[in-house]
């Protein structure tokens, strides 16, 4: 029973912190205007709306049906209300609520219940996340889609060497897999080299069923078809129109030696708080310097936010900034694994030393986002 009692605390807290994340979310929405980029958003996902109702959708990329879908219920409330704003941007809060949770459930299973409260405090209380999350753009419905499809095609793979025909008794995974592809390129077609990054995985932790890992993630790639095409009502040519015009991959060499995309990459990591950017630096000197923090529940969110951050100095047309908010998670997660292994450590000393870093960084962190908030208020003490 008591086993049980404590189980239910350990979702309160988890439940208690994504409460403190949707509360930032709804202050940042209902105070601030929407912007240019969310007004055009919200228009194209409005036309196209029209356009479906009247069987001719337009040959808009997949997310402005996305938009439209989530909005047709506010279609009539006036967005440049403090009512209209939160409405607007709501789709979005839940976009960036339902990350968390999978970050805290992803973490929880690889760390336990440590690793799980780190990574969901970084998350929680970080300024990208809140943002992000607090507008009417793609970034956090990419974030969920990618976070998605690499996680789930690591729990495929896991199951790949039962006893059972591969598809028949993978279906329901695969079908979410089909869903979190979906998500991920609806909001982002460059998001479609994470099915790279998921396959790489699989083919590493299932190397004597790579046929296998081949024909799920085929398999998943069709029914995410299947749902983007259901969004243009079935409409080939549309559909064919969108995907030719659709930034699938503009790669360019050149940025990996631009000074102005590194410190973009800083400013980037810095957005995040000061406090994040020493606690990943400590985790990532320790995951070097120590073995015990290196195994494949560090590495896989480490390469993965490696990969993503690269692919957004190497796509700066086609991705760019939108990848760096996408490998954040990912981020949070290896944080979180390597500094559980600290918080756990055999030696006392370590252990008394990482508790108390732990903690002040984590408090720092989530300070340095609600004084964030607080200037906000400031800026705009009367919403309209």
């Amino acid at each position: 029973m008591f086993s049980g009692l404590k189980g239910i605390r350990s979702y309160l807290l988890a439940v208690a912190l994504l409460a403190a994340l949707a509360g930032q979310c709804f202050f940042l929405a209902s105070r601030t205007n929407l912007t240019s980029f969310e007004e055009s958003w919200v228009q194209s996902g409005n036309d196209f709306l029209s356009s479906a109702l009247q069987g001719n959708p337009r040959s808009e990329w997949a997310f402005v049906g996305a938009m439209a879908a989530s909005h047709s219920p506010f279609v009539n409330v006036a967005p440049d209300s403090t009512l209209g704003r939160v409405l607007v941007r709501l789709p979005f809060i839940g976009f960036g609520l339902l990350l968390g949770g999978a970050v805290w459930y992803v973490a929880r299973r690889l760390y336990g219940r440590l690793g799980g409260y780190i990574a969901l405090s970084l998350y929680c209380f970080s300024p990208v996340v809140v943002e992000y999350s607090s507008t009417a753009q793609p970034h956090m419905v990419a974030a969920f889609g990618v976070f998605g499809t690499v996680f789930t095609g690591i729990a495929v793979a896991h199951t790949l060497y039962a006893p059972r025909e591969v598809i028949l008794w993978n279906w329901r995974r695969i079908l979410l897999l089909g869903a979190a592809i979906a998500l991920a390129v609806a909001a982002l077609p460059a998001a479609v080299w994470a099915l790279v990054l998921t396959l790489a995985f699989m083919f590493y932790l299932a190397p004597e069923r790579r046929g296998a890992a081949v024909v799920i993630v085929l398999t998943a790639a069709t029914v995410a078809i299947f749902a983007l095409l259901a969004m243009y009502q079935f409409h080939l040519r549309t559909f064919a129109e969108s995907i030719a015009t659709a930034r699938w991959g503009d790669l360019s060499a050149e940025a990996i030696g631009s000074p102005t995309v590194y410190a973009m990459l800083g400013l980037f990591l810095l957005r995040n708080s000061t406090s994040f950017v020493f606690l990943l630096a400590v985790a990532l000197v320790t995951f070097v310097a120590w073995k015990r923090s290196r195994y494949f529940g560090t590495i896989a969110p480490l390469a993965a936010a490696a990969v993503l951050a690269l692919l957004a100095l190497v796509m700066p047309q086609a991705a760019g900034f939108e990848f760096l908010v996408v490998a954040v998670p990912f981020a949070f997660l290896f944080a979180g694994g390597v500094w559980a292994d600290l918080l756990e450590a055999k030696d006392a000393r370590l252990r008394t030393a990482a508790i108390a870093v732990a903690i002040a960084g984590l408090l720092t962190h989530a300070m340095f986002s609600i004084s964030g908030l607080i200037q906000v208020g400031l800026a705009h003490p009367a919403a309209r």
